[in-house]
């Protein structure tokens, strides 16, 4: 399924396991699926958390700049704990974000 998020912020990263020698490197994200910028609020929790998430290596060479608009391909996968969870196969770059706010009358 293809949407549009808001990458955030992406960190690559490379941890080695000291007892195995086994590299664990990739690129951790973070992506914002409100890309209308409305607020929103139900149950009296208010706004929208960010989607964290690892990205393997060889993604880098598709992150253009960051934060900026971005086409995200998602999968539905099930998670540690069995609940449905999505995934971001693939991103490609939209372009970069202007937010403008309006002014209140008489300001």
């Amino acid at each position: 399924m293809k949407m549009q998020m808001v990458l955030l912020y992406t960190a690559p990263y490379k941890i080695v396991d000291e007892k195995t020698g086994q590299i664990n490197e990739g690129i951790s994200a973070f992506l914002y699926g409100n890309t209308d910028f409305k607020p929103k609020s139900k149950d009296n929790i208010s706004g929208e958390k960010p989607l964290k998430q690892a990205f393997p290596t060889n993604m880098l060479a598709k992150i253009k700049e960051v934060p900026a608009l971005y086409e995200v391909d998602v999968e539905m996968t099930a998670g540690a704990d069995l609940k449905p969870r999505l995934t971001v196969v693939d991103l490609n770059y939209i372009g970069n974000l202007e937010i403008a706010t309006k002014q209140a009358k008489g300001a």
